[in-house]
């Protein structure tokens, strides 16, 4: 697989070495890189990555990706992943939702017995002080739903005493 090409491997990305993808570079830029940084090896790789970029070289590179991952979880900021993506070759905000698509988790189906269900609704708008016609807003809503077997044989519905309309 080319180095270009790395980031579609999850494998790949979970176990690149930075010094190992250092020494498969030109031995010329690395050492320049070397002479001129005294960074850590991820920062030296990101600094190759960016020499590549302004070269012409069209490719989403291993630890540019992997830093524009890091941000989106962080930030959850489509503009500052494209602004990095543009500074970097790590992939624009579109990219990322794409190779993010494929790990999406499939929904687990409800169990048939007794269940406890928690919603939790994760609510962010944009305060706005002037009101106008036809202004827009940012609004972020999360919900992640968690539900957990309570009883395996499911008999807690015919439990008279759990009716919300048994008497106290």
């Amino acid at each position: 697989m080319s180095f270009s090409q790395t980031y579609k491997d999850v494998h790949s990305l979970k176990n690149i070495d930075c010094e190992s993808w250092l020494k498969r570079r030109n031995p010329v830029i690395v050492a320049a890189i070397h002479g001129l940084s005294n960074s850590s090896r991820f920062l030296n790789c990101l600094a190759l990555e960016h020499l590549y970029n302004p070269c012409g070289i069209k490719a989403l590179l291993p630890f540019s990706f992997l830093t524009n991952i890091f941000l989106l979880t962080v930030s959850n900021s489509k503009l500052a992943v494209n602004i990095v993506g543009k500074a970097l070759p790590g992939g624009s905000y579109t990219t990322l939702r794409s190779w993010m698509d494929q790990w999406r988790s499939v929904p687990r189906p409800f169990p048939p017995c007794d269940c406890e269900v928690a919603i939790d609704n994760d609510q962010v708008v944009k305060k706005n002080w002037k009101v106008r016609v036809g202004q827009k807003s940012r609004v972020s809503i999360i919900t992640s739903v968690c539900q957990a077997e309570v009883n395996p044989t499911g008999v807690i519905q015919k439990n008279a005493d759990m009716s919300p309309r048994s008497p106290a």
